[in-house]
């Protein structure tokens, strides 16, 4: 497991996710993000280098983090640290899980 590439959290939360976006298709759909949402939809949640999708994922989960700090007078350093934290992370799977199964809050619903 631990020489896995295979993101064991991703893999469980990816359909509940792309399934969550299909619901919300008509506000982001167009030609481009159409062809990298159905790249994830078929996602294994593998990280190998070579993973087009996860660079769609990763870049995906820059943007989320830059929308989350983007009104704060925070500087970048300190933006790193928050986001680097451990805290932070189970923050962001948690409110990945909750925008996945449609839980999410007015004020979390702004961020994501």
């Amino acid at each position: 497991m631990q020489l896995s590439q295979k993101d064991q959290f991703l893999a469980e939360v990816l359909p509940k996710f792309t399934g969550r976006l299909t619901q919300l298709r008509q506000i982001w759909s167009n030609p481009q993000t159409e062809q990298l949402f159905q790249r994830l939809a078929t996602w294994d949640a593998s990280m190998s280098k070579d993973s087009v999708e996860a660079a769609i994922y990763h870049v995906w989960e820059h943007l989320f983090h830059y929308s989350l700090f983007n009104l704060t007078t925070l500087s970048e350093f300190e933006r790193k640290s928050i986001v680097n934290h451990a805290f932070f992370e189970n923050y962001f799977f948690l409110l990945l899980d909750k925008f996945a199964n449609g839980k999410l809050t007015q004020e979390e619903r702004i961020v994501c």
